[in-house]
């Protein structure tokens, strides 16, 4: 691999190229062997986007799952429902933990913890904006490990390892 910088009067450029000495006008361009070096890069598992998109809900493997959402208007814009039907199709029983609020609070991760360990679901789907992502990974992790502080996790890195008991699923 080699990296290019293009090296002008006030700014800098970086980009990738396979290929040898490049002139590009007056700009000189200068060759770098590994310069820009990432050890590790991750993405989550797979990432489904456009129409019909949430149709994928159908190919879960499971038999139960909880929905977490925020103030309603994923359920009042036919969201919920659609996302119901096609877990069903999938024989995936359901249930809704509803009303998170935004900047959810403890209290709410908490109780949606205590929540999915008498569920016990194999699936956390998550649905509307960050405040119901968010606070359903917080319960993602109470769920899995009851034993677990919040002071315990707030260092980065310092997750335990999920997937134990459910897998995750976020629908913004």
């Amino acid at each position: 691999m080699m990296y290019n910088v293009f090296v002008a009067k006030q700014s800098i450029e970086i980009g990738y190229s396979n290929v040898g000495y490049i002139r590009k006008g007056s700009i000189s361009v200068i060759q770098v062997k590994e310069m820009l070096v990432m050890a590790r890069f991750t993405l989550p598992r797979d990432l489904y986007w456009g129409k019909g998109s949430m149709e994928n809900l159908k190919t879960l493997q499971g038999k139960k799952a909880v929905l977490v959402l925020g103030g309603g208007s994923m359920k009042r814009f036919g969201f919920v429902d659609k996302a119901v039907s096609y877990l069903k199709e999938a024989g995936i029983e359901t249930r809704l933990f509803e009303n998170v609020e935004p900047d959810p609070s403890v209290e709410t991760v908490m109780k949606g913890a205590e929540f999915m360990r008498e569920f016990e679901p194999d699936w956390i789907i998550a649905m509307g904006g960050g405040s119901p992502i968010d606070a359903a990974k917080a319960m993602w992790v109470f769920y899995e490990y009851p034993e677990c502080t919040f002071e315990e996790i707030l260092t980065p890195f310092s997750f335990p390892e999920l997937r134990k008991k459910a897998k995750f699923c976020a629908i913004p």
